[in-house]
């Protein structure tokens, strides 16, 4: 199967969003920053210098820059973590979402 085929395959639509955001894993009080590179509705993929565990459940809080709308608050499980290709001790995080606050 072609990466273009992997792509078409996805059951949400994905859109690219550069925004800062935090992300903390259960069990431990230490808080991760991280950039978005991308949301759906179904996951999310950011860039961080932390490299959580595939497999574990991950709260995720992304700030809103208008204060009209509200701070994307969700929780999640990471699928996949690979080393980032242009940036020396970060990693690229992929993570399913399984409900926001």
């Amino acid at each position: 199967m072609s990466s273009q085929d992997y792509e078409e395959k996805r059951d949400y639509f994905r859109m690219q969003i550069r925004a800062a955001m935090t992300f903390t894993l259960d069990g431990q009080s230490l808080t991760h920053h991280a950039q978005s590179a991308d949301l759906s509705a179904g996951g999310l993929a950011m860039c961080s210098d932390h490299a959580p565990q595939v497999g574990q459940s991950i709260h995720i809080h992304m700030p809103s820059a208008n204060k009209n709308i509200a701070a994307l608050d969700a929780h999640g499980k990471v699928m996949r973590v690979m080393p980032h290709p242009e940036q020396t001790d970060h990693y690229l995080i992929s993570v399913a979402l399984t409900h926001m606050e």
